[in-house]
């Protein structure tokens, strides 16, 4: 039996007339997981960085506290290091905390890490005396400092 043949025109009408204004279309977010109670939580962080210059491990110089209990975006400077922490809470990647390390005199980034919570549990602090995020070392560029931080849940 032959099948019946379709113009080739037809076929690619009728492909383009289905993405016609798709790429206008905003992406809408996935619904969280069942029984995932989405709505922002106050919790409150603390992060602490310090500047140490290298290689004689001189004293530790304070760049500042940054006590964050609702999203968004805080640093310190100091020891030519920028230190950021992020504070978020969204439907679509939950509760999270980035911090970011850069080098000042390049605005270059030389560390970054997130830090995802249940949006079910309080954030734990899991390392004795340093949060959850443990102590953390970042080298200067050129090893001539370190910038030590650590955050912890307030509690």
């Amino acid at each position: 039996m032959k099948r019946p043949s379709v113009p080739s025109a037809l076929i690619i009408l009728g492909t383009m007339s289905t993405c016609v204004g798709c790429s206008t279309a905003k992406p809408v977010p996935p619904p969280p997981p069942p029984g995932w109670d989405m709505t922002p939580h106050p919790h409150t962080f603390v992060c602490q960085a310090f500047a140490q210059p290298l290689p004689s491990y001189g004293p530790l110089k304070p760049l500042g506290e940054i006590r964050m209990s609702e999203p968004g975006d805080r640093s310190v400077r100091g020891g030519g290091f920028k230190f950021t922490v992020s504070y978020g809470n969204d439907a679509i990647d939950g509760l999270t905390l980035d911090t970011g390390v850069s080098w000042e005199s390049t605005g270059k980034l030389i560390e970054h890490s997130l830090f995802r919570f249940d949006p079910q549990k309080s954030p734990a602090n899991q390392f004795a005396g340093f949060g959850f995020t443990g102590l953390h070392y970042v080298f200067a560029p050129n090893f001539a400092a370190r910038l030590p931080y650590t955050c912890s849940a307030a509690e």
